[in-house]
C-alpha cells in the first residue's frame, strides 16, 4: 500500500511540473541588456531607460519578463516593440522615467523566466543593473565635473609651464647683468702718511703693524724678508725711511708696557 502511495505522488509531482514547465517559453537568449539615455539625469527632467533582449528564436511575444526596480524614480510610461529578423527575435521596453530630488539611482536587474534551450532548464536570465547619479538644478552631473577637472588640470599646467619659461628668462637676464657688470676694484691701501697720522690717534699695535706693512711696500720689502734684508734696499738708505724702518720694527715687537714710548719715538 505504502509503495502505491509512494508512486501516484510521484506521478502527480511529474505531471504538475511538467505542466508547469509548458507555461514557460523555450529560448536561447542570445543578449539582455539595460540602458540609459543619460548616465546624469536632471532634477525633473525625464530621461529613459531602455530593456533589449534578443533570443535566436522568431517569437510573437515574450512571457515571463519583469521590469527592474525603479527606486528613486517615478515612471511616466512606456513603450514596448518586437522584431524578428533571420537572427531570431528583438524585444524592446522603454520606459519614460523622472527623477524628484538628486543623489545617486540605483536601478535593479530585469530579469526573464524561460526554459534555457541549451540544456533544457528553467532559468532566469537577469540584465544589468544601471546606478545613476542625479544632477539637481544647476548642479553639473559628473561628465561637467570631469570637464571642469581637465580644465583645473590643463590649467595648472599650463600655469607651471609659464613659471618655468618666466624664470629661466629671469635667470637668463640676471646672469647676463652680471657678466656685463664690471668687476669690482679693490678698494685703495692707505698711503704710508694716512697709517702714520692713523697711529698717533688710534696708538695700539694694529695700527703699528698696519704703519709697517705700508712702510714695507713702499720700499719694494718681499714677504718673507727680515729687517735686514730690508736695509739693504736702496730706498732704505734715505734717513727718514731708515729710521721709520726701525722705529716701526721696535714698537711692532716691544711689549707692552713700552708700547706707548716707542710710538713715540716714530719720526713724524
Amino acid at each position: 500500500m505504502a509503495a502505491r502511495l509512494i508512486a501516484l505522488a510521484l506521478f502527480v509531482l511529474a505531471v504538475s511540473s511538467r505542466a508547469n514547465a509548458q507555461t514557460y517559453q523555450r529560448l536561447h537568449v542570445k543578449s539582455f541588456v539595460l540602458s540609459s539615455s543619460t548616465d546624469s539625469p536632471r532634477v525633473e527632467q525625464p530621461f529613459s531607460v531602455t530593456m533589449t533582449i534578443r533570443v535566436a528564436e522568431r517569437v510573437t511575444h515574450l512571457d515571463n519578463v519583469f521590469l527592474p526596480e525603479l527606486l528613486g524614480t517615478e515612471e511616466l510610461g512606456d513603450e514596448r516593440s518586437l522584431s524578428t529578423d533571420a537572427g531570431g527575435t528583438t524585444y524592446r521596453e522603454t520606459m519614460q522615467l523622472v527623477a524628484h530630488a538628486s543623489g545617486r539611482v540605483g536601478l535593479g536587474a530585469a530579469f526573464l523566466d524561460a526554459i534555457d534551450a541549451r540544456n533544457g532548464k528553467l532559468s532566469r536570465f537577469r540584465s544589468n543593473p544601471l546606478t545613476l547619479e542625479v544632477a539637481g538644478p544647476g548642479y553639473p552631473g559628473p561628465g561637467a565635473w570631469a570637464a571642469v577637472v581637465s580644465l583645473l588640470f590643463f590649467a595648472a599646467m599650463f600655469g607651471a609651464a609659464l613659471w618655468f619659461v618666466l624664470k629661466r628668462h629671469r635667470r637668463a637676464h640676471v646672469e647676463a647683468a652680471i657678466e656685463a657688470a664690471p668687476d669690482p676694484q679693490p678698494e685703495p691701501r692707505p698711503s704710508l702718511e694716512t697709517a702714520l697720522a692713523e697711529l698717533r690717534v688710534r696708538r695700539d699695535r694694529i695700527a703699528v703693524m698696519n704703519a709697517r706693512d705700508r712702510l714695507w711696500e713702499e720700499v719694494g720689502a718681499q714677504k718673507g724678508q727680515t729687517l735686514a734684508d730690508v736695509l739693504t734696499l736702496p730706498v732704505a738708505a734715505h734717513p727718514r725711511t731708515r729710521a721709520l724702518l726701525f722705529a716701526l720694527e721696535r714698537a711692532a715687537f716691544i711689549d707692552e708696557e713700552r708700547l706707548q714710548n716707542a710710538i713715540d719715538e716714530i719720526p713724524a
